[in-house]
């Protein structure tokens, strides 16, 4: 069963949040309890994330399949469902296959399209460090500056490092998996998929990389109804480079 992290507003609405590829619930612990104003909020981690079970073949439908898994056992008929990136994509076919589960589709920075596949260089590079020597969370940072110069991506990478009972410092992700589906994780979710004629908002970072002309056309392509909302002074990580702008956006849908 896949871990979640529940954050607050217990008996309102709930809303499920999916991140993004490396990432995990804890990255939503500062969006998270805001939206508890609203929403009964829970963050989950993704298969092969976090404290969630690997899966062995990582696929769109899979991973939407434990989702549902996960609503079913805590007894969640119908949720708001937020993704942030992979999660957005696996948000999209969980509601293309469910829509009936779906009360509104929130899907954060990413599109309907094939990407290039993505972080690639930083999951070879975690996986060439060798943990049994490293002593220290500074010392394993510093090994991974020159293939992730951004201090803030470095500090993201690190956030899937964790110590074992006996101190021994392990990758608590499935780099593994991970890296053998990134092919498959690039591709376009929806596909040959019948639109989604249900309630959907799409939020986009106003200097995300992720986004480009063009998009717009593509959303509605598979998504008719969707409304879509740029967040300003924000990129990719619209929930942490403009957070209240982006709690404001889902707050909005209630």
């Amino acid at each position: 069963m896949l871990f979640s992290r529940p954050m607050g507003g217990e008996g309102k609405f709930p809303l499920i949040i999916l991140h993004g590829i490396l990432g995990s619930s804890r990255n939503w612990g500062v969006a998270g309890p805001k939206l508890a104003d609203f929403f009964e909020v829970h963050a989950i981690d993704l298969p092969s994330h976090g404290s969630s079970p690997s899966l062995q073949e990582m696929t769109f439908q899979s991973m939407a399949d434990e989702v549902i898994k996960w609503m079913d056992s805590n007894c969640f008929e119908k949720v708001f469902l937020l993704g942030h990136s992979l999660g957005g994509k696996v948000a999209m076919v969980l509601a293309s296959n469910y829509p009936e589960r779906i009360e509104r589709l929130i899907v954060a920075d990413i599109i309907p399209r094939e990407y290039p596949p993505h972080s690639l260089a930083a999951i070879e590079a975690m996986l060439a460090l060798d943990l049994t020597t490293i002593k220290s969370r500074r010392e394993a940072e510093a090994l991974l500056e020159p293939v992730a110069p951004d201090l803030g991506l470095r500090k993201f990478l690190l956030t899937n490092l964790v110590r074992s009972e006996d101190q021994q410092f392990f990758w608590q992700t499935d780099l593994l998996s991970l890296r053998n589906s990134l092919q498959s994780l690039a591709q376009n979710p929806m596909g040959n998929r019948s639109p989604y004629r249900g309630g959907t908002q799409f939020l986009l970072g106003e200097y995300s990389e992720f986004v480009r002309d063009g998009d717009e056309d593509l959303i509605r392509h598979y998504f008719p109804v969707a409304n879509i909302q740029i967040i300003q002074n924000a990129g990719h990580n619209l929930h942490f480079d403009n957070l209240p702008a982006f709690v404001d956006a889902v707050a909005g849908l209630v």
